[in-house]
């Protein structure tokens, strides 16, 4: 039975809620992509005709209901996550199944929904609704998770949040601000697993094809896509400084081995500290600028360092306390709009030291 709006309780509203995603949990294990995606047209974009009555009603009453400013967004945005988590942890035939394509066009379609005509007043509430959500922060992640799910891009764009899909490392980071569940972030887990295996094969095998164009005729690696945004010399002499001797008779990896053992008997933070200060500042002295820490990059590392978790200082180092520094020391680089002048450092850093080393 209907409950009436003027009667309609948070409890009620909560209710109908959980109808939804009961829904959309229950038709995501046994209808395809297309279907489904259709179901949501019918349901939250065409707004009419849609066959579940009761479950009309219960959308019908969210919308019209006081709470709707405030929540459909929620509503709607989980919603979606049910569908592409559900299809992002489908291991068997990603690249095939159209999996790829569905997070693609269920985004795309909800961008659309708001140019459609309403035809009832329950339809134009609808369409209000949409159209809010589709400047929040919600869609905007959302529209992370469909470049996720895409093939490369070109590069061509200058947003780094438009090129999420050739970062999947950045994946746990950057898309679950608004899905922070458990199958959420399996989901995102296993997309970055399969991004990741997928960029390794493509540059094994477009590094194999450099070594063998040296001796073979110039279109011999036409048909080898370079994985990379970057032109074939920079990836060489990229590849070089990463897996060769780059810190005098040490590779990076070693450098950081050796400076895990330190750390690892230092009595107190605050000691790791200097000795991370040390380990990072020292570095410079192998790039080509090796003068360069002395003129204001050590004393403004040192600074960054004092800053971070001083309440922490004397506390004996463990490795979450490590882990948290140094991501606090990436931020202040790199992530924090509230630090511009930390963040013409690391322009800085790239202008003197140039790209490479200063990632290394």
């Amino acid at each position: 039975m209907s409950t009436p709006l003027s009667t309609y309780s948070y409890r009620d509203f909560e209710a109908d809620s959980e109808r939804l995603y009961a829904h959309f949990l229950n038709f995501r294990t046994v209808e395809t992509p297309d279907e489904l995606l259709d179901r949501f047209d019918d349901l939250f974009i065409r707004g009419t005709d849609y066959p579940d009555l009761r479950l009309k009603a219960a959308l019908d009453r969210i919308v019209s209901s006081r709470w709707a400013d405030q929540a459909f967004g929620n509503i709607i945005n989980r919603c979606c996550y049910i569908l592409i988590n559900y299809w992002w942890l489908q291991r068997d035939g990603w690249i095939d199944s159209g999996l790829q394509w569905a997070t693609v066009e269920l985004v795309n379609r909800l961008s659309l929904a708001a140019n459609q005509p309403p035809t009832s007043p329950a339809t134009r509430r609808l369409r209000e609704l949409l159209t809010n959500f589709i400047k929040a922060e919600q869609y905007v992640a959302l529209e992370r998770r469909a470049r996720a799910a895409e093939n490369a891009s070109d590069g061509t764009d200058d947003l780094i949040g438009n090129l999420i899909n050739r970062y999947p490392y950045l994946y746990p980071y950057c898309l679950l601000d608004w899905d922070s569940t458990e199958i959420g972030q399996q989901a995102v887990k296993q997309q970055q697993q399969r991004r990741e295996q997928q960029f390794e094969h493509d540059l094994f095998k477009y590094i194999n094809a450099l070594r063998r164009g040296k001796s073979s005729s110039p279109g011999a690696m036409l048909d080898v896509a370079n994985p990379t945004l970057l032109e074939a010399e920079e990836l060489q002499a990229a590849v070089r400084q990463f897996s060769g001797k780059a810190e005098g008779a040490r590779t990076y990896k070693e450098s950081a081995q050796q400076f895990l053992l330190e750390v690892r008997h230092a009595p107190a933070q605050q000691v790791m500290k200097k000795q991370l200060s040390h380990y990072l500042s020292s570095a410079i002295s192998y790039s080509n600028n090796p003068k360069y820490g002395s003129h204001h990059f050590n004393q403004w590392l040192d600074e960054q360092l004092d800053k971070i978790l001083p309440q922490q200082d004397h506390v004996r180092t463990n490795p979450p306390l490590l882990m948290q520094t140094c991501s606090q020391l990436l931020e202040c680089l790199v992530a924090s709009p509230k630090q511009p002048d930390n963040h013409f450092m690391f322009i800085d850093l790239i202008g003197n030291l140039g790209a490479t080393f200063t990632v290394g």
